[in-house]
């Protein structure tokens, strides 16, 4: 399985295993850089401002599986794991499965390396 493919699957577990509270309107999918390669994780908010990305650091849900080692090697480019990631959320949310889950319900979802730019995809 590649990192696009463990990203979507990751996806699809979490929706399928719980639903956050009616108040969580905005998903990250967060990315951070390891000794051994890159590591996604989830968080959701109850407000969204897509002219401050700061609505990111405020932490009001986070899901049981929060974080995937996807990109397991400690010399991949951080560009080419943020366009993996922000294609593979893309894919999901463009299944029937990700349209009916709570982060195609979303009002957003966004990705983007800590300390970096989101990139807003729905």
């Amino acid at each position: 399985m590649n990192a696009g493919q463990e990203i979507e699957a990751w996806l699809a577990r979490m929706a399928g295993a719980e639903e956050p509270p009616a108040d969580i309107v905005a998903f990250n999918i967060g990315l951070f850089e390891t000794a051994t390669g890159v590591t996604a994780y989830l968080i959701g908010a109850r407000w969204f401002d897509p002219a401050d990305d700061d609505w990111a650091c405020v932490v009001n849900f986070t899901p049981a599986e929060r974080y995937l080692a996807v990109f397991e090697d400690p010399l991949v480019d951080w560009e080419t794991a943020l366009c993996e990631t922000v294609a593979a959320i893309q894919r999901f949310l463009d299944q029937p499965q990700g349209q009916a889950s709570f982060l195609g319900r979303a009002e957003a979802v966004t990705a983007g390396f800590d300390g970096g730019d989101l990139h807003r995809i729905r």
